[in-house]
């Protein structure tokens, strides 16, 4: 194999470059599982020179690309080979929140610390307890990271995604959470944040003690504190922020005792995209009336089919599942 000629390839599908035709070769190269080893390296080197160029090179679109390989991966492959990764997404998505959030000093001061990411792949949840007793809930196609240095003079950890911290309490070392678009301090406290790249959306919701909320890389832009039983939204679009009563029976919470919520105001699109990290498949509209379509409801967990079969009554759409492909058809709701 020529490696060499595969590495040209991998730097010019993230930069955008590839040929149609170089586009097919490199990706029957990356559905190969034998390949596995080498994409890892390939990941693996970008991330370090992104962290030694203080990742100033590594725009929204390059993520975006390296999500829809890891998302083909994913398709033809069993979960296992799918966690490698899930890893190193952890490695490139979370590149960009550290350069936004002006962390150049902690790569000074602690580069000669471990860096430690812990995954949720699609289809999974993870719990994390951290080293001061904190705990971690980890949503599916979440991603956590932070130093080895965590609990001795800081508390900070990075998020992309979705996760729900039950924090220790420590006047002396405040619990920073740091999302490419806020950063969330506590002293201790039980709290949601929910802050997936791929979303416009960005909320925090509190149970319990207090938080208080700016914009990533700018402390003076400040949002406010929320107590318990508020709730911030803020909108990546318009850079307008909301603060409201957080009432926990909406079930907002609910994903980390295994309930899909579906809230009214939702589209199907937008449960389509919480369906596909869920149980970590594709969803393809075929009729885009559909992704128009509204339901409400909580499930316990269960296949997706079942699930599937019952938002399917009383509507107008049909679905049928390929392999990890779920293909959603018909004239739209009610039809």
């Amino acid at each position: 194999m020529d490696k060499e000629k595969y590495r040209v390839l991998f730097k010019k599908y993230v930069s955008g470059e590839l040929a149609p035709a170089e586009r097919e070769v490199f990706l029957h190269f990356v559905e190969d599982p034998e390949n596995e080893a080498l994409l890892d390296e390939f990941l693996r080197t970008y991330w370090r020179d992104a962290v030694r160029d203080g990742a100033r090179n590594v725009q929204k679109s390059s993520e975006r690309r390296i999500a829809a390989v890891m998302g083909y991966v994913r398709k033809d492959r069993h979960r296992r080979r799918w966690l490698p990764w899930m890893a190193a997404a952890c490695l490139m998505g979370i590149v960009a929140v550290w350069a936004l959030h002006r962390m150049q000093t902690v790569f000074d001061t602690t580069r000669h610390a471990t860096e430690y990411c812990i995954a949720a792949a699609h289809g999974q949840k993870k719990t994390v307890h951290m080293p001061d007793g904190s705990v971690v809930y980890l949503n599916a196609g979440s991603a956590l990271r932070y130093s080895s240095d965590y609990n001795r003079s800081m508390r900070d950890v990075v998020l992309d995604g979705e996760a729900f911290f039950d924090v220790q309490q420590n006047p002396e070392k405040p619990f920073v959470v740091r999302t490419q678009t806020l950063h969330i301090q506590v002293l201790g406290t039980a709290f949601n944040v929910l802050a997936f790249d791929d979303e416009t959306a960005v909320c925090v919701a509190v149970r319990s003690g207090l938080v208080e909320v700016t914009a990533s890389g700018d402390s003076l832009l400040h949002y406010g504190k929320l107590g318990a039983g508020k709730q911030l939204h803020f909108d990546r679009e318009t850079l307008e922020a909301e603060i409201s009563d957080f009432n926990e029976e909406t079930g907002m919470l609910d994903w980390k005792d295994e309930v899909f919520v579906i809230q009214e105001d939702e589209s199907f699109a937008q449960v389509a995209k919480r369906l596909e990290r869920w149980y970590g498949m594709s969803i393809v509209f075929e009729d885009k009336a559909l992704e128009r379509c509204r339901f409400a409801g909580k499930f316990n967990r269960m296949p997706i089919n079942s699930l599937l079969g019952l938002l399917q009554k009383g509507s107008g759409f049909k679905f049928r599942i390929e392999g990890g492909t779920v293909f959603l058809s018909g004239p739209g709701c009610g039809g």
